[in-house]
């Protein structure tokens, strides 16, 4: 999995002891009887390697860009746009981008699956086309498969960040207002709202913004690198 991921054999096994010391991949005996590694045990340790992890913010790193959601509608991109092996299951609003990355494993990882979706195009054939890509300013996920994308993003820090903006607004109307009919309680008391407002914007902004050197850090899959990690699940 490390040489499909262009990483360190080192940095993956330090970063997967992570993980598993969080509870987050599975355990068992180990040597010939070690479990092998599910769907969700590889889109835990791909999530951590797209998102940059070092071992001691894998875990953290994952849940957080895991717990992403769907933003917006499926848009297409391209005349030849056909349905895949991940876009037959029609995620919903509910999805999270490590559901979603569960499911292109399982589905990549069946050679059935695929043959299934392998069409004729000009009369060659032609297999889904698959990437992934991470994106950290504005933090975010793109999957796009056969010329449809999805794009997640943490919906949740920027429905926090809309609220704090608002209520930093009114708090400021209010101080103003106080402020003009001489109410020291009212401007102190608008103050403290202003203040509180000012810190939820602060960790919504961290949760939205890359805090990483740079003006933007994008990292991609193709499917070249992620069908081989899903077809090692299933034995193949």
């Amino acid at each position: 999995m490390a040489k499909t991921l262009g990483l360190d054999l080192s940095l993956v096994k330090q970063i997967s002891r992570a993980l598993r010391e969080a509870d987050m991949l599975t355990t068992g005996a180990r040597g010939v009887n070690a479990p092998h590694m599910t769907p969700l045990d590889a889109a835990r340790v791909t999530l951590a390697a797209l998102a940059g992890s070092i071992p001691t913010t894998a875990a953290d790193d994952v849940r957080n860009w895991g717990s992403f959601q769907i933003s917006g509608p499926i848009s297409l991109e391209g005349e030849n746009t056909k349905p895949g092996p991940f876009r037959e299951t029609d995620p919903d609003a509910d999805c999270t981008l490590l559901e979603a990355l569960t499911v292109i494993f399982t589905r990549y990882g069946n050679p059935e699956v695929l043959d299934r979706h392998v069409w004729t195009l000009g009369g060659q054939s032609m297999e889904p086309t698959l990437s992934i890509t991470l994106s950290e300013r504005p933090r975010s996920v793109s999957i796009v498969e056969c010329g449809a994308k999805i794009v997640f993003a943490d919906v949740l820090a920027s429905e926090a960040f809309r609220a704090a903006t608002e209520q930093q607004r009114a708090a400021l109307a209010r101080f103003y207002a106080a402020h003009e009919s001489g109410d020291a309680c009212a401007m102190d008391s608008a103050q403290a709202e202003i203040d509180r407002a000012s810190e939820a914007l602060a960790a919504a902004s961290l949760r939205l913004l890359s805090i990483k050197k740079g003006i933007r850090v994008t990292r991609e899959l193709k499917q070249e690198e992620i069908i081989p990690i899903a077809l090692a699940l299933k034995g193949g």
